[in-house]
């Protein structure tokens, strides 16, 4: 399974107040409705391996990839996308051995995850009580956070260590109509 240390969510709906005593003004300011859904992780644990047969045991099935040998910390005190852990930790064993790694090692995570998602919509009355129009925006990645997945995780592969993606796309923003009936 995967350890994910910490995982935040909150969600919310709030009714905005406000009236007055004018038609028209109410029509305008009253009746907006904000949601919102706050999100923290600390992380998804992911696996290094080697592709091809290191082993010398053929294809088995159910199992795509065989793990490397560690011979040092993966931990580096300044994580950039150029390199996320100590790619120098992790080398190739020797023809027909086995590697020492195991799947998803606890020190193996990509970044946190920050987002936030916001609604903000109105309603207004129709023809009767049982017909409204609805405007509402919705904001995805609010705030445009940048939340880093894993890295590369081929021993021998060109971005091993390297971070080429996110785990959210950036804010996206849309905009409806709607006639409830």
């Amino acid at each position: 399974g995967f350890d994910m240390t910490h995982i935040l969510s909150l969600a919310g709906t709030w009714a905005i107040p406000g009236r007055t005593r004018y038609h028209f003004v109410n029509g305008v300011i009253s009746g907006w409705e904000v949601s919102d859904i706050l999100t923290f992780h600390s992380g998804m644990p992911y696996s290094v391996y080697i592709s091809g047969d290191n082993e010398n045991v053929g294809t088995i099935f159910g199992r795509q990839q065989q793990f490397p040998q560690q011979v040092a910390s993966s931990h580096i005190s300044h994580r950039t996308t150029a390199q996320w852990f100590n790619t120098a930790a992790f080398v190739v064993p020797a023809f027909g051995t086995r590697g020492n790694v195991m799947r998803n090692p606890a020190e193996l995570k990509s970044g946190r995850l920050i987002n936030d998602d916001m609604t903000l919509s109105k309603s207004w009355n129709l023809y009767r009580d049982n017909t409204k129009f609805e405007l509402r925006g919705e904001f995805f990645n609010l705030f445009n956070h940048t939340n880093f997945g894993s890295p590369g995780q081929s021993v021998r592969s060109s971005n091993f260590g390297q971070v080429s993606r996110t785990l959210n796309s950036g804010r996206t923003i849309q905009l409806a109509a709607k006639i409830h009936f």
